[in-house]
């Protein structure tokens, strides 16, 4: 799997999040992997967002890391507290956060878990 990472933006903002997911779109990777911070990936289309925090994100959350959030297939946080404060902020489901202490998750951890995530969801055909 061809994962793709993207930077922490100087400034984030939406022409960022604009440029990034036409970058996205033309690159074609298997995934992406992200910061939470700034919301970089909000509009990134044509493969799974994989999101990390390493720490709780400040208030007030923009809407490109709220959108960020839901988007993310994945969310990797620094330690558990950060991720329930993450999941709460957000009002996200916890079954999507994963702790890997030291923030960005490497590509095997990110591939694995993506490929344990696919195999747990559902299929459409399936009873």
């Amino acid at each position: 799997m061809r994962i793709l990472r993207l930077a922490e933006a100087g400034a984030p903002g939406i022409w960022t999040a604009v440029r990034t997911g036409a970058a996205v779109t033309r690159s074609q990777p298997g995934a992406v992997v992200a910061p939470l911070k700034g919301g970089i990936a909000a509009l990134a289309v044509g493969a799974p967002v994989v999101s990390y925090a390493s720490e709780a994100l400040a208030e007030p959350v923009s809407a490109l890391e709220r959108l960020q959030a839901r988007r993310s297939r994945l969310i990797f946080a620094g330690s558990r507290q950060d991720a329930v404060a993450i999941a709460l902020r957000l009002g996200l489901g916890p079954t999507r956060f994963r702790i890997t202490p030291g923030g960005a998750p490497d590509d095997d951890l990110v591939a694995r878990e993506l490929g344990a995530w696919e195999a747990r969801r559902r299929k459409w055909h399936s009873a």
